[in-house]
């Protein structure tokens, strides 16, 4: 039994691998909690460029409705019921710049100064 403890333990000392400086090096910044922060903020300010960019851009809504009404009338030359059916269809499109106004653009371009985009 001695004999395969000190076996296991020989082997296990072989198996490790000896790492350069440079592999060191790499090793600690990739698993460095400041340097994850600073990405994580990297992604953030890319998110808020592309928004501040977006802002620019006018919104457009497109909408399609149908209506389809059915029912009985009376119908008034021979006093009798008639069965009436009718549909109805609407069409949409609208653009607009989200309401933004001279002041908002004031602060847009503020953002847009501070991250960088223009």
């Amino acid at each position: 039994i001695a004999i395969i403890l000190l076996w296991s333990l020989f082997a296990e000392c072989l198996a490790q691998e000896v790492w350069r400086v440079e592999r060191c090096i790499a090793y600690a910044v990739t698993h460095n909690h400041d340097v994850r922060l600073q990405s994580f903020a990297l992604k953030d300010y890319k998110i808020e460029r592309t928004k501040a960019a977006g802002a620019f851009l006018p919104a457009i809504e497109g909408n399609v409705g149908g209506q389809y009404n059915f029912g009985r009338a009376i119908d008034p030359e021979t006093n009798t019921y008639t069965n009436v059916n009718t549909f109805y269809n609407s069409y949409q499109l609208s653009a607009h710049q989200n309401g933004v106004s001279s002041y908002d653009f004031n602060i847009l371009f503020s953002k847009i100064g501070k991250i960088g985009l223009f």
